[in-house]
């Protein structure tokens, strides 16, 4: 399988904000000062309507969902997290948007899930229309996002990495010192694979292709004796490789950057749903970090409810352990050499 490569909230308004003076008769008349014109009361004044209008921002996100009885999620479609498949997109960050429903709407399968392919296809995070999107910093900067989400969790470490054939003798990434190898130009992995050579002082040449799919066939054909590409798009190619022509994938990655659950700027309590159901899948159960649901606006059994679909271990084994052959990796939990550490640990 390859892949290819606000809501507005009005201010409240506040009465007596603005009193308009009076014209008295007699000129001897005293003159109070106005108590709702008096600088503490203004400020105050406009200190509650700001709660307000937070309170109302924070509610929006979840009501929402439920009015709609759907959530949307998105994310630039990757091997093994989101790809498309027969019955739609499936992958480790289709279930995390499954796993939120459940906790939101009690129901895992009332979601959509939004792959990002064009650029405008990011303006629905920033328009409020997708409730939470998949991305890394790098996808975040391109698109103008970084000053207009949350960043949450990481949800997973995305890597970028070589592949050779199987019968190359290279081992190791020093090994292509002197060789061709090819990537898609100014994509993350040409950047960290000209970085990787550059830092260590090796010779490299590097072959550019404009489209994925060509530089693929050239791979197959013997054109390319190396590609640098996503790890996770070379391990659905390894899957999907000729039998007789098998493919190895390098032990060094060229980088790694987290895939972050992003919310919007406007709203902390729906930040805090995202962050404390990734939490509860990696916590693998409930009773070690009981999170109230109530002040998340969530049923009381709601952690249960996002564990029935499987831990964050199980949802990593099932969609990069599978026919990606992928090892948990930076996926592990940190007692087996990984990244993911729970918040209650003991």
């Amino acid at each position: 399988m390859r892949l290819p490569c606000s809501e507005v909230v009005s201010l409240p308004a506040v009465p007596g904000l603005t009193v308009a003076r009076r014209s008295f008769a007699k000129a001897a008349r005293p003159s109070y000062p106005s108590v709702i014109n008096h600088p503490r009361t203004l400020m105050l004044r406009l200190a509650l309507a700001l709660l307000l209008l937070a309170t109302t921002a924070q509610a929006a996100t979840l009501d929402r969902i439920r009015e709609a009885g759907v959530l949307r999620c998105g994310g630039v479609p990757r091997a093994g997290l989101a790809a498309p498949g027969p019955n739609g997109m499936t992958g480790l960050e289709v279930d995390l948007c499954r796993a939120l429903a459940a906790a939101v709407l009690g129901d895992p399968a009332r979601i959509e899930f939004h792959p990002y392919v064009l650029n405008q296809d990011f303006d629905r995070l920033r328009r409020g229309e997708d409730a939470v999107a998949f991305l890394t910093g790098s996808e975040l900067l391109g698109n103008g996002l970084l000053d207009a989400v949350v960043p949450g969790p990481a949800v997973f470490h995305q890597t970028n990495g070589v592949m050779v054939p199987a019968g190359n003798p290279a081992q190791h990434l020093a090994d292509l010192a002197g060789t061709m190898v090819c990537a898609e130009p100014g994509t993350g992995p040409e950047r960290t694979l000209l970085a990787w050579f550059r830092s260590r002082g090796l010779p490299l040449r590097f072959s550019g292709w404009q489209e994925q799919e060509e530089m693929l066939d050239a791979f197959d054909v013997g054109r390319c004796p190396a590609v640098a590409l996503d790890t996770t798009a070379l391990a659905a190619e390894r899957a999907a490789a000729d039998p007789g022509h098998p493919i190895r994938i390098l032990p060094e990655p060229l980088s790694a950057s987290p895939v972050l659950a992003v919310t919007g700027l406007d709203d902390a309590r729906w930040a805090a749903v995202v962050g404390w159901t990734v939490q509860t899948l990696q916590q693998a159960d409930a009773r070690a970090l009981p999170v109230p649901g109530a002040g998340l606006g969530l049923a009381p059994d709601w952690q249960a409810r996002v564990l029935a679909g499987g831990t964050l271990a199980d949802l990593v084994t099932r969609h990069l352990g599978g026919s990606l052959k992928l090892p948990a990796g930076m996926e592990a939990a940190w007692q087996n050499g990984g990244l993911v550490m729970p918040a209650a640990a003991e």
